[in-house]
């Protein structure tokens, strides 16, 4: 059977943004989700909750990286459950999907307490925990500007500082400067050991 991974979420503190802002929120709530997955494969609902299909599980910690930094680049944030496992009735349009996976999602985010975000394998394990709590603690610290540059870095094909800072049109050193602040080697590493993680755990 085909290993999938699903991240179930909502936002941070929605219920506090007046009607204008919310329907901004949630505009960059649908931007922030097609920077990881196709329309079909993501779903919007109750308001400022969400669910989103990942085909290839491998990417799905990078997939919740980069929704959370496009969140923090906008001043807000997510909380997120991945989990990686099957998928008994997988359609084209995930509104109508079913299986263990998507509701170890749903049960996993509702476990939430102090961190932001988590990961479950299909025997309801968190093998990566320690390593999300790091990170969850690190993005938390993170300013708009630093969030923006690191959000950058990971999207460039061309990661250059040079190239960076013609993107952002700042200065190499300043870019350096925030790339530094914002431990990007570390999350770097961060994401590479996830993805070897979950390619190795898919192939078992």
């Amino acid at each position: 059977m085909a290993v999938f991974a699903v991240i179930t979420g909502d936002l941070v503190k929605s219920s506090s943004y007046q009607s204008t802002d919310y329907d901004r929120l949630l505009y960059l709530l649908d931007q922030s989700l097609r920077l990881c997955a196709e329309p079909q494969h993501f779903n919007i609902y109750r308001g400022d909750a969400f669910q989103l299909l990942l085909t290839d599980p491998s990417q799905a910690v990078r997939a919740a990286l980069l929704l959370r930094l496009n969140l923090i680049v906008e001043g807000t944030d997510a909380r997120l459950c991945i989990a990686i496992g099957a998928a008994d009735n997988l359609r084209a349009d995930i509104k109508t999907a079913t299986g263990p996976v998507f509701t170890l999602s749903g049960t996993g985010l509702d476990r939430l307490s102090q961190q932001r975000w988590s990961l479950y394998d299909a025997a309801g394990k968190q093998p990566l925990d320690l390593l999300l709590r790091f990170a969850d603690q690190r993005l938390m610290q993170l300013t708009k500007r630093q969030a923006q540059v690191l959000l950058l870095y990971f999207l460039a094909e061309d990661k250059s500082h040079k190239n960076l800072a013609s993107e952002l049109k700042s200065s190499r050193a300043n870019v350096t400067a925030l790339l530094n602040q914002a431990s990007y080697l570390l999350f770097d590493d961060f994401l590479q050991h996830c993805h070897h993680w979950i390619s190795d755990y898919v192939q078992r």
